[in-house]
């Protein structure tokens, strides 16, 4: 019989607070819904980063803003030093990771000047710049 009675007694409270339960309800979706919601997606995974291997560093900084327009926020480019193979090497073949490109001797992607350049406007558009870089990657030369 107690048992019965405190069904009885939380049955009783529920049926009076239903009423306050649809009130909240009522306000809480109207008031979202004049507040603009349901809320809407929003994509908040980082923005895509570009593998950018097959132009110079120039050609790379003139088009940063169109890089951005199509989504991405990052690229990575390939390794930035000297190449063994000659300056038509994309660059896995390091032979020196300290020459990045003069005037008169340009690797494949351009000069440490033209990559300069291209990582400071990478970076006043908000974007990053990721090199490839694999320290054990080297040539085959020793000269």
């Amino acid at each position: 019989m107690p048992q019965f009675v405190l069904e009885a007694e939380r049955s009783r409270a529920a049926v009076a607070f239903r009423p306050f339960y649809w009130a909240f309800l009522l306000v809480f979706t109207l008031g979202a819904s004049l507040a603009g919601w349901p809320a809407k997606a929003v994509d908040t995974s980082a923005p895509a980063i570009l593998q950018w291997f097959d132009s110079t560093y120039g050609t790379q900084e003139n088009r940063v803003a169109d890089l951005f327009k199509t989504g991405y926020g990052s690229t990575w480019i390939p390794p930035t030093g000297r190449a063994d193979s000659g300056n038509q090497s994309v660059g896995y073949d390091v032979f020196d990771r300290f020459d990045l490109g003069s005037t008169n001797n340009k690797t494949l992607y351009g000069t440490e000047t033209g990559l300069r350049k291209f990582v400071s406007a990478m970076h006043r558009a908000g974007g990053d710049v990721i090199a490839d870089l694999v320290w054990n990657h080297n040539g085959f030369s020793n000269a």
